[in-house]
């Protein structure tokens, strides 16, 4: 595998069932011109069709919390499987994009085939949800990461144009490649959010972040002959006070072939005044954004 051959590694991870990972599909967004609408969600995911031979119908709900930061949407969810859940606000809809992981299967939402309307003045979502799953490869490895700025940075946000960098320093898969990739590439930070977007075709589906203080959690996912997933929850990526570069070291799993794909509904609406649906119990679920690992 070559360094950044990482095309193949960067994968955005994940899966369960569509049932796990509609646990973790965070419902967010808001109409454009209105205040974002970050707070509790329930969400209802109805299974409408796949090809694993799974049972079809609704899933229990689920309470999620959600934040929003200019176009940005990310979210935890109560399901440790889930990973990296993120999308982006575009007038009336939201793509997203996230993966869920349980035992050895990934499942796949891209945020390229999953757009969610905003309807009901900004308090409901809804559309259909596209997954595919992976069966795993047995891979796992190590990346370094290294980033230089193209340009002053502004303290305290990573905007603007990078050049990142990645060697490969260890893999299950065979002989590493520790030659550095290059890749150019934009960031855009809204608040705590981040979105990479690389100047060059990766396969990636999706390369999202958040900075806490001075350091930058990101995952990516890689789609080649399989999938690679770059957990943000494997890595946290040193940023240098002056938010002029940032480094650190990213696990990855890398998985084979699809298996099997499949669509559910997803009807998102805020809960009812006064109702309280267990708040504490949720927010204590969520603050916690690292992965149980199973």
């Amino acid at each position: 595998m070559q360094a950044l051959g990482l095309p193949a590694r960067l994968r955005l991870a994940t899966a369960e069932s569509a049932l796990g990972a509609l646990v973790g599909v965070v419902a967010y967004a808001a109409v454009a011109g209105a205040q974002p609408l970050t707070g509790s969600w329930q969400l209802v995911a109805t299974a409408t069709s796949n090809t694993c031979a799974e049972p079809l119908g609704p899933r229990p709900a689920h309470t999620l919390a959600i934040e929003q930061a200019g176009d940005l949407i990310a979210a935890d969810s109560p399901d440790p499987n889930v990973i990296d859940f993120a999308g982006v606000v575009s007038g009336a809809n939201v793509s997203i994009g996230f993966a869920v992981a349980s035992g050895d299967r990934l499942e796949i939402y891209d945020p390229a085939l999953n757009v969610l309307a905003i309807t009901a003045g900004g308090t409901r979502l809804e559309g259909d949800l596209h997954w595919e799953r992976f069966e795993p490869l047995g891979c796992t490895g190590t990346q370094t990461w290294t980033a230089e700025k193209d340009g002053a940075g502004t303290p305290g946000n990573l905007s603007g144009d990078w050049t990142i960098t990645a060697a490969e320093l260890t893999e299950s898969c065979g002989p590493i490649d520790p030659t550095a990739l290059p890749i150019p590439a934009a960031i855009q930070q809204e608040g705590d959010l981040v979105r990479i977007v690389a100047n060059v075709d990766l396969g990636q589906t999706q390369w999202t972040g958040r900075v806490a203080g001075i350091e930058l959690a990101a995952g990516v996912g890689l789609r080649q002959s399989g999938f690679t997933i770059f957990d943000s929850a494997q890595g946290d990526l040193a940023i240098d006070p002056g938010f002029g570069a940032f480094a650190g070291v990213v696990g990855w799993s890398s998985y084979d072939a699809s298996t099997c794909s499949g669509v559910d509904a997803v009807v998102a609406t805020l809960p009812e005044p006064g109702a309280v649906l267990g708040p504490l119990a949720a927010v204590a679920a969520l603050v916690g954004r690292r992965r149980i690992s199973s």
